[in-house]
């Protein structure tokens, strides 16, 4: 399968007129967070990712309002707004948990994590997107400090997670990590990359 991953592209629209040249070689879209400025234009936006005639999975980032995005892709038929929650696609199922970003802890995440493990069954392939990074790895490293979520760094050690995708800091746009050698995490960058999993 052929994943479009992107985020932090707030709202510019020469990226997502590349972003849809790109999606027609896709499987199916990731965005993990970040489309708009402070949601501004987030309903054009979405009307434009829709047009890539894919099935799209997104979360929002620190610049979007949960509740507003939600209700706002309720207006979609194909895109899936995944927050909390999950979207099962062919043999993978995708679980979701934007805004934030600057939390070293996630309450919140680790409620829906405990029933999201749950859902991980033997055939499905499960791909955790986060707006923000996990701690301690390459794509949370700024000025030698580790600024990611520890929270999301022990889920993907308990459970066999194969992709994470994420965003928010821009220093490390495009970065990619195996951590622990099983575990592929990626910053896509607001112009995106295929992932081919």
């Amino acid at each position: 399968m052929k994943i479009l991953a992107f985020t932090d592209m707030h709202g510019r629209i020469s990226i997502l007129e590349k972003l849809r040249k790109k999606a027609a070689k896709c499987d199916i879209v990731v965005c993990c967070g970040d489309f708009t400025t402070f949601e501004n234009e987030m309903g054009a936006l979405l009307k434009m990712m829709s047009e890539f005639g894919k099935e799209i999975v997104l979360v929002n980032g620190n610049h979007e309002d949960e509740i507003e995005v939600e209700r706002a892709c309720k207006q979609f038929k194909n895109i899936h707004f995944i927050h909390g929650t999950w979207y099962k696609f062919r043999n993978f199922i995708f679980f979701g948990h934007g805004g934030g970003g600057f939390m070293n802890k996630d309450p919140e995440f680790e409620v829906a994590a405990k029933t999201f493990k749950k859902e991980i069954k033997p055939g499905k392939k499960a791909i955790l997107v986060t707006h923000g990074p996990p701690y301690g790895t390459l794509l949370d490293l700024i000025d030698d400090d580790h600024v990611g979520c520890q929270s999301y760094t022990s889920f993907i050690e308990k459970n066999k997670i194969p992709l994470h995708l994420c965003g928010h800091l821009h220093e490390n746009f495009k970065v990619i990590d195996e951590y622990k050698e099983r575990t592929a995490i990626i910053n896509p960058g607001p112009d995106g990359m295929i992932i081919e999993i």
